[in-house]
Parts: C-alpha cells; sequence; structure tokens
C-alpha cells in the first residue's frame, strides 16, 4: 500500500512511502507571498496530478491534517478569548483540500482527513506538549529518532506530514514496526 500524507498549509510537507520502508518527503510551495490563497486549489491539484500520472508514484491513500474549522479555538477551548486567526490561514487548507479531493477522485484514490492530536498522540505520545512550538519540537525529534530525517532537520512541515504518514501506516496499513523505539527510548546503537 502506497501512502501519501500531506500537511496542507502556503507550505506545504509531504511524504510518500510504502509502510517499513522510509518515506520519500518533500515541501510544496503552494502561493508566492504576493499571489492571492485563491491559487492554492490550482496549484495543490496540479501536485496531486503529477503525483497519481506515474503509476509507481500514485498512492492508495492520501491522508491529510483536517483543517481547523473557522470557529474552533486551537489553544485550551476558552470562548472568551479566542485566538485570532487570518483569513488566510483559514481558507489555505479549506482551498488545498479542494483541490487534492478534486483530483484524487479522478484517480480513484481515498482521501482520509486526520485529527492532528490524534496524530500526535499516536506519534509522540502526546496531543500537546505545552505551547505550540514545543509541540513541534516534539514532532521533529521523533522524526529525528526514527530516522526519517537528518539529526539538523527542523522544518515542521515535513515532519507533520511524516507524522501523518506514520499515523496512517500504523492504523490504516496495520504496519508494526520492525523495530519498536517506544516515546522516550533512544535506539540502540548497533
Amino acid at each position: 500500500m502506497l501512502i501519501a500524507a500531506i500537511d496542507i498549509a502556503t507550505n506545504t510537507g509531504f511524504a510518500l512511502g510504502q509502510p517499513g520502508e522510509k518515506p520519500r518527503t518533500d515541501l510544496w510551495k503552494l502561493k508566492k507571498p504576493s499571489e492571492h490563497y485563491d491559487v492554492v486549489g490550482g496549484e495543490m491539484g496540479r501536485k496531486i496530478r503529477d503525483l497519481c500520472f506515474l503509476a509507481e508514484t500514485r498512492p492508495d491513500l492520501i491522508v491529510f491534517e483536517a483543517p481547523i474549522p473557522p470557529y474552533q479555538n486551537q489553544g485550551g477551548g476558552d470562548r472568551e478569548n479566542p485566538i485570532r486567526r487570518s483569513i488566510e490561514s483559514i481558507l489555505v487548507p479549506q482551498r488545498g483540500v479542494g483541490g487534492l479531493q478534486g483530483v484524487a477522485a479522478c484517480y480513484g484514490i481515498e482521501v482520509l482527513p486526520a485529527n492532528m492530536q490524534t496524530v500526535r498522540k499516536h506519534f509522540t505520545g502526546k496531543a500537546r506538549w505545552g505551547s505550540p512550538e514545543a509541540t513541534k519540537r516534539a514532532v521533529i525529534e521523533r522524526c529525528r529518532l526514527l530516522g526519517y530525517v537528518g539529526p539538523t532537520f527542523k522544518d515542521d512541515n515535513v515532519c507533520d506530514a511524516l507524522a501523518l504518514w506514520d499515523w496512517a501506516c500504523a492504523t490504516r496499513a496495520r504496519h508494526v514496526p520492525r523495530d519498536l523505539i517506544m516515546h522516550g527510548e533512544r535506539p540502540s546503537a548497533a
């Protein structure tokens, strides 16, 4: 089963691979700073079309981070003091999902939204690590620990895509890793 995982944002993290293998990764720029967010759906559609054009890169499943609804807070749920979000931070993921779903449907590919708190709990052992920055660091560190990225890698968008990919491998492909590295453990030096 070939699984693609996408962390949709202006800078979109991407991971693609078979369960049990090291996935390939990329960072897609869906729009330039000077461009309107309406270009995101078309650019995402082109990226998915290019991915699906060749049978050897056409995924069986595409999993993506479910966008946060515009009315939902990202914090502790305090409705008295909601987190302010820009219109772009709300609409870029929505436009990206539209482009993704439209092209994937043309190829008959299953598309699955995933709640990132569920994914992070699977991947790091906790849904939240305090601040958003601390949570991002925990995901990046887990990617380093599992050998998905190098020791100096710092892009949280790619690491979020890798966490999504790892979650999909475990939950949808029912893949059990050969070397099990529990949360808080370090791999043995072999």
